[in-house]
């Protein structure tokens, strides 16, 4: 992601989602969360807002998106 926005500085805006399947990760680490979270989605929102939390300082402008939809349509419990 940083190759892309370094070349093209335009971007104000990415999307980070899941695969268009019904296939996750079922890794203990991953159930665990999952299990805490009470939805994959929480996984995948720790993930987003790993990679928004890295990308803040150099591109402060920046948004990113992504998608709640199949095995992640349920909200997490804790992750927002």
């Amino acid at each position: 992601m940083r190759s892309i926005l370094r070349n093209d500085p335009s971007i104000n805006i990415i999307s980070i989602s899941q695969n268009d399947n019904g296939e996750y990760c079922t890794c203990e680490k991953c159930a665990a969360v999952d299990k805490e979270e009470g939805s994959p989605a929480g996984l995948l929102l720790r993930f987003v807002n790993a990679v928004a939390e890295d990308l803040e300082k150099d591109y402060p402008n920046l948004l990113i998106d992504t998608l709640a939809y199949r095995y992640t349509q349920a909200a997490p419990l804790k992750t927002v």
